[in-house]
């Protein structure tokens, strides 16, 4: 452990008002809502919905270059010499009976490339603090990366110190899911990485036990006190950042059906049946990674806006009808341990024109040979896409998931050369067919026989194949390179 490199707390500048804020809805205390539009506009995160800035020099502005999931996120930028942190003041937390609150966001830091031994940093996570009510304020805890090693660091009860956490676990460049939990019984701080249900560390609060939660902080910070850490810059991403209670689900059920009459919102008032007040599959306060959200023509509307919403879904299905799921994106996570999320279609023509990011290994099943799924918005995440049943799935956007595609049974027709990503295994199993044709969509009629379609390459047969650019896709013959045997 890096004990004692060094321990950072806010010191409340001369002149800082602060205005505190109360939660939106029961559950939650915090929500960015992905610092989404309309909510969100490009620019400066401070003095947008309760936003304040700590410290000089420090950037955060919601752009839309790089983000996580939907269309924005927060880009923060730590100049030399300065710690900064963006918060929103709240107060009156934790409401009893509630004697846990969660921190979550997802974050991307870019590695500091320096190699100075002997130096550390910038530090980029998330604090808790009770204050702000003296100098400095009193901290429930940390949790972020060293940016240069990309070392896990938490901080020490009692001093402060930044460590890493037992194990030196580390993360990749890429985004990673970080969530604190406080818990005002045991006055001690848990810390998670991507929705493991292990944590990383628990520890005793910063400053003792402390008893009202104020603040959480985005905090870009020197990781250790010598003068070339100091002097560090560096970016990290933010996106999904929210503060709430944790939901226990225990006896009611986690499958939703779509009932919706008038309303397309996927978070409408009334829009689900359920056993938790009708309330929107995948989203907060519902615990992410175990809800079923279900389409079976309950409801007349058949196209569902998730625009401002960004569901967390296990399981997807589609019983009847032809759905439409549109605007902002769509995650597909089992939080159970190397489980595989799902999507199932058993009737229609359905389609996801939201990005849709594949966070768990994902297993598509189309079980109606005239049945097919389509997929228009672009994929993205770490996670493998599997494609089942004697149905067609159909790619149609840019897509960049990494976890490759295993065509298990039925058809997978691509429509571009970018809607399977670069570098990326592609594996079809003895009943799966691939095809390559941008002729291959939507409108083709439910009747018509595959072989009649003007197939430019069809791959049958077990193979493996290795898709090494856009080149090997292109729209003239799309030659397939393939790997010879070991």
């Amino acid at each position: 452990m890096l004990e004692n490199r060094w321990f950072s707390q806010i010191v409340l500048a001369a002149g800082v008002m602060f205005v505190s804020v109360t939660a939106s809805f029961a559950g939650m205390i915090v929500d960015s809502q992905g610092f989404e539009a309309p909510k969100y506009s490009s620019g400066a995160l401070q003095g947008s919905n309760g936003w304040v800035q700590i410290g000089s020099g420090g950037t955060a502005t919601v752009e839309s270059a790089e983000k996580f999931s939907g269309s924005q996120a927060v880009q923060v930028n730590r100049a030399a010499n300065s710690d900064t942190r963006w918060l929103v003041p709240v107060s009156g937390y934790p409401e009893l009976p509630n004697k846990i609150i969660q921190i979550s966001w997802d974050m991307k830091v870019s590695q500091n490339p320096s190699k100075a031994a002997g130096t550390y940093g910038p530090f980029f996570g998330v604090e808790a603090y009770d204050g702000p009510k003296g100098s400095p304020a009193l901290l429930f805890g940390s949790l972020g990366v060293d940016a240069k090693t990309l070392d896990i660091l938490y901080q020490v009860e009692g001093t402060g110190a930044f460590a890493t956490v037992p194990g030196g676990k580390t993360v990749n460049t890429g985004w990673n899911h970080f969530s604190i939990s406080l818990d005002f019984t045991s006055h001690q701080y848990s810390a998670y990485l991507n929705y493991n249900s292990t944590p990383l560390v628990t520890t005793g609060f910063v400053d003792g036990s402390l008893n009202s939660f104020t603040d959480a902080d985005i905090s870009a910070l020197a990781a250790a006190g010598d003068s070339v850490s100091q002097a560090f810059t560096g970016t990290a991403y933010y996106d999904n950042f929210q503060v709430a209670y944790p939901f226990t689900w225990e006896a009611l059920t986690s499958q939703s059906a779509w009932e919706a009459l008038a309303s397309q919102s996927w978070s409408g008032s009334n829009n689900w049946t359920d056993g938790y007040g009708k309330s929107a599959p995948g989203v907060a306060p519902r615990p992410i990674g175990t809800d079923t959200a279900t389409f079976d023509g309950s409801g007349s509307q058949t196209q569902i806006n998730l625009n401002g919403v960004n569901p967390n879904l296990k399981s997807l299905s589609f019983s009847t009808s032809s759905y439409k799921l549109s605007g902002s994106s769509l995650t597909m996570f089992d939080s159970s341990s190397g489980s595989t999320a799902t999507v199932n279609v058993s009737s229609g023509t359905q389609t996801i024109g939201s990005e849709l990011t594949l966070a768990s290994t994902t297993q598509m099943t189309v079980t109606n040979s005239l049945s097919r799924l389509i997929i228009t918005g672009n994929i993205v995440g770490a996670g493998a896409l599997l494609k089942n049943g004697t149905g067609t799935l159909i790619l149609s956007g840019s897509n960049s998931y990494t976890g490759g595609t295993n065509v298990l049974a039925g058809i997978l027709a691509v429509t571009n050369s970018h809607a399977l990503p670069d570098n990326h295994s592609l594996t079809i199993g003895a009943g799966g067919t691939l095809i390559f044709d941008p002729s291959f969509h939507a409108s083709t009629p439910q009747g018509l026989s595959y072989e009649a379609l003007p197939m430019t390459q069809a791959v049958p047969e077990p193979s493996t194949l290795a898709l090494l650019g856009t080149a090997t896709l292109g729209l003239l013959g799309y030659a397939l390179r393939r790997h010879k045997p070991a």
